[in-house]
């Protein structure tokens, strides 16, 4: 019997012996928005416990915006546009906005893949680079939840706006990906993500979808608040 499963935008598949197949687990299909753009809109109109974008920046801020890597499937480009129309409006140069993209132990994205992801022209009006966790100088020790010291990108820790952006999936170790893991372990150094990663901090048990008792989601989230 032969199974395709997704790989990046093509298939895998696989020739199982049907003897050996217990059954085939199919997650619950959830419709897709009909509008990107319009939901991002609307989000943005409408931020859960926070002010709009337009009445937290002033014009001579300076702005980060942090992106996910090539390994998850966020609509970086219309994000990227919708926050920076946002920016232009209330008076923030494209001069004063930064993208770093959150590669955290990942391998840097290349030129090739970082316009697949946000295309030619932000690509051109922006300056975008990769996260480099092993880059001492531009690493800023920003505190200690306890368990762990944290190191970020400088830039991300120095910014007077930091702004994060990513997709929420179910993590094995987050419980969910998205919002402060975009800092830890996105833009964290090297020594920070020794420790995050491992035990304790990293769950002995499944954890797919639970944060409350979570130390991964919780130490993250801590790291999170310091960076603010």
């Amino acid at each position: 019997m032969k199974i395709k499963i997704p790989y990046g935008d093509l298939y895998q598949e696989l020739d199982i012996n049907q003897n050996n197949l217990i059954g085939i687990l199919k997650a619950k299909e959830i419709k897709p928005v009909k509008d990107e753009k319009l939901a991002i809109e609307k989000s943005l109109d409408f931020p859960i416990k926070s002010k709009k974008l337009e009445e937290i920046v002033k014009p001579n801020d300076q702005i980060v915006i942090v992106i996910n890597d090539k390994t998850r499937p966020t609509p970086s480009k219309i994000l990227i546009e919708a926050i920076s129309k946002r920016l232009n409006l209330s008076g923030v140069p494209d001069s004063n906005i930064q993208i770093i993209i959150a590669t955290g132990t990942h391998d840097a994205n290349t030129q090739e893949e970082i316009e697949m992801m946000v295309g030619k022209e932000l690509l051109k009006k922006f300056h975008i680079e990769n996260h480099n966790c092993l880059d001492q100088n531009n690493l800023k020790y920003i505190g200690h939840t306890g368990r762990m010291p944290v190191f970020i990108n400088r830039k991300v820790a120095e910014a007077d706006i930091k702004i994060l952006t990513g997709v929420i999936l179910p993590h094995h170790a987050a419980g969910f990906g998205g919002s402060r893991k975009s800092l830890v372990p996105g833009v964290a150094s090297l020594e920070t993500l020794k420790l995050h990663h491992s035990f304790p901090i990293r769950s002995f048990d499944p954890v797919v979808g639970k944060i409350e008792g979570n130390l991964f989601h919780e130490e993250a989230t801590k790291a999170a608040r310091m960076a603010n």
